[in-house]
């Protein structure tokens, strides 16, 4: 986050847009990064619930499934 304090002399000069809006140069905004999951998880659902679950569950998948190969 970036905050500027200007003289009301210098806020009529430079105006700002809100958001991506023009003018887009004081402060200039970048397009989002978001990752290919963030909104199309019903295209590829498999890939949505690896970046889901896969992070915080991988050592409990991992053993669930020796478990199962175990028992079969």
């Amino acid at each position: 986050m970036t905050l500027e304090l200007l003289t009301e002399k210098e806020a009529e000069e430079r105006t700002a847009g809100k958001g991506r809006d023009d003018p887009n140069m004081n402060p200039t905004m970048k397009a989002p990064l978001r990752p290919e999951t963030s909104f199309l998880w019903f295209t590829a659902p498999l890939r949505s619930l690896r970046h889901i679950l896969w992070r915080e569950f991988k050592g409990k998948i991992c053993l669930l499934i020796f478990l199962a190969m175990l028992f079969l």
